[in-house]
């Protein structure tokens, strides 16, 4: 298939940490996922999977197996061999996100929390590739925004947050109120981004960068934000090392679920096969 990317977006992503690619899918495959979404909902799927809350459900390409077609496309794929090459490796995360509007963190904030140093490598790479069944409304939020260039910044704090003790989150309560924190930082960064996509985009991050999804100003009752996340990198790695602390995270989402589930949909695997490229799970 012809390159997807150009090189200036290729180095917008490798300098900024982030890329908005438009229109990967139509603007009907999207309907169709959002279709199998309320369907999911509606009739017990959503809670049926293995691990499910109102905010996510997991295994969803056993319960939902319409969704590798849909998600899987040639193009969606082509996104990461323009920027990866041939050796790329998805890390499919078998669950869909609703209603979620997580404030500013890192996605590699656990291996910073169990210790681990190989994401600060010069030679890491890998992007969390999000899919939004929406636009990002600048009402109603549905997508993210971004402080460039912050995947470069090895100091992070978010992973502290959690165990601070009493004394320690008061001082980070007035910082707060002076607007001095770290987050008021990020709030202020000069190059703050609130990523315009568009239902059918795709925005990719690399997993070291400073993010949040976009706040919404109001709450809309009669349509739910949906997302879908995927870890790709541009060879097998570091594929071992990330899959192993993914599985050693104390939620719920990955103690009660991820952990004992080691094997795809043989579906996913053919598709990889059909495609071209490498699966790690």
């Amino acid at each position: 298939m012809p390159s997807i990317l150009t090189q200036s977006q290729i180095d917008h992503y490798f300098r900024e940490g982030f890329l908005h690619v438009p229109q990967v899918y139509t603007p009907a495959s999207i309907d169709r996922i959002r279709e199998l979404m309320a369907q999911a909902l509606k009739d017990g799927t959503w809670e049926s999977a293995p691990y499910a809350n109102e905010g996510v459900t997991t295994d969803v390409f056993r319960t939902m197996p319409e969704l590798i077609e849909l998600m899987f496309t040639e193009r969606y794929v082509q996104v990461f061999k323009d920027l990866f090459g041939e050796k790329m490796v998805v890390l499919p995360e078998p669950a869909i996100h609703r209603n979620r509007f997580y404030f500013w963190h890192k996605d590699s904030s656990f291996l910073d929390e169990q210790g681990e140093k190989f994401h600060w490598n010069d030679d890491f790479n890998a992007i969390m590739a999000a899919m939004y069944f929406q636009d990002n409304d600048d009402v109603y939020g549905g997508g993210i925004t971004v402080a460039p260039g912050s995947h470069k910044d090895k100091e992070d704090q978010h992973h502290k947050v959690a165990h601070m003790n009493m004394l320690q989150r008061a001082f980070l309560k007035l910082q707060k109120m002076l607007g001095i924190s770290f987050y008021d930082k990020l709030e202020n960064h000069p190059k703050l981004t609130r990523v315009p996509s568009k239902k059918g985009d795709i925005v990719l991050l690399d997993i070291r960068i400073d993010h949040k999804g976009s706040t919404p100003k109001a709450k809309r009752e009669d349509y739910d934000k949906f997302a879908y996340f995927n870890i790709v990198t541009d060879n097998m790695k570091y594929c071992n090392d990330l899959n192993r602390c993914l599985r050693a995270r104390p939620s719920g989402y990955y103690s009660n679920y991820l952990k004992h589930d080691k094997e795809l949909p043989e579906a996913l695997v053919q598709k990889g096969k059909e495609l071209g490229f490498a699966l790690d799970f």
